[in-house]
């Protein structure tokens, strides 16, 4: 029996087999946030090529397993974030513009890829996003069809208000999940690789800070989104932008905020089971708190008043 566990884990921690665990992760749905943190592990802590080998691994048995467009999402999502966010932790960046730059570089690219295939067939880009919105809502009123009129009832919104009203906040949501997935990957890769660990140390992230000149955008993307939620604005792609736009800085500012918590569960909670609770707490329940955290950062500098006694190894 020892012998088959030995050899499972050896096959785990072989190309093939972390290659076999993305896209076992990505097909779990639960899961799927950590399907980049065998891959990006490889890249950055062996090598480019061996990452690379992970990647197509993954991408052949998506492809194999979860069909043609799970196999595309892997391809643009996971093999997309791998090599972004490898090159960048490759270059010595530090742990905040992997994050920020990552995120910024995908979350435009999937915009961008979403305009061309609009253009392509000479589509308007909101009017593409809520016949997508639309094909799901009409999926679930046919298979969940009390879960629709509950809602309905609920918001008092009709169909088409309720396919609007989702396609106005689903770009910002899907951005907010792509910060989400980089932030996660980045940790959990830096806690399992000695050459990514160098993020996760007290040092480098009580440097880590967002530049003051930040508050500029958020200021004005806030502004831009009390405006687009007045009366006075009559254009549903403004307030899809106006959302997208201020969700996306003010989720920067949560992992911010995030940052200075995992430092603080740090120094006052030893390493284990409890901690990963706390935390796990506090990204589910207190998002609110942690964003105003990280925001309020820029002025009073909350690190300050750590103890370097709390260090990680």
């Amino acid at each position: 029996m020892a012998k088959i566990f030995e050899l499972i884990r050896k096959f785990f921690f072989s190309i093939p087999g972390k290659g076999f665990s993305s896209c076992i992760l990505l097909l779990s749905s639960f899961f799927s946030i950590f399907s980049a943190v065998p891959a990006i592990s490889t890249y950055v802590g062996e090598s480019r090529t061996k990452g690379l080998y992970v990647l197509l691994i993954g991408a052949g048995l998506t492809f194999i397993i979860g069909g043609i467009p799970t196999g595309i999402v892997y391809v643009t999502i996971i093999f997309f974030s791998t090599v972004v966010l490898g090159e960048l932790i490759r270059s010595k960046a530090g742990f905040g513009k992997v994050i920020v730059v990552s995120s910024l570089v995908i979350i435009g690219t999937y915009i961008a890829a979403f305009v061309v295939y609009s253009s392509i067939y000479s589509l308007n880009v909101m009017d593409l996003l809520v016949s997508k919105i639309k094909v799901g809502v009409d999926f679930m009123n046919i298979n969940y069809p009390d879960i629709v009129k509950q809602t309905l009832m609920e918001t008092g919104m009709s169909d088409k208000e309720l396919v609007t009203s989702i396609a106005v906040k689903a770009p910002a949501t899907i951005a907010v999940v792509i910060i989400i997935f980089v932030f996660i990957n980045v940790l959990i890769a830096a806690r399992l690789n000695e050459k990514l660990s160098s993020f996760m140390k007290f040092d480098n992230l009580m440097k880590t800070k967002i530049s003051e000149h930040f508050v500029w955008p958020a200021l004005v993307f806030g502004g831009l989104y009390l405006y687009t939620t007045t009366q006075y604005n009559t254009s549903v792609t403004l307030e899809t932008v106006g959302l997208l736009l201020f969700k996306g800085v003010m989720m920067f500012y949560f992992l911010h905020g995030l940052m200075i918590t995992y430092l603080i569960t740090s120094l006052k909670i030893p390493q284990g089971f409890f901690r990963a609770l706390l935390f796990s707490l506090i990204v589910v329940f207190a998002y609110l708190f942690v964003t105003a955290l990280g925001f309020f950062d820029t002025w009073f500098d909350f690190r300050k008043y750590f103890n370097k006694k709390g260090e990680e190894q």
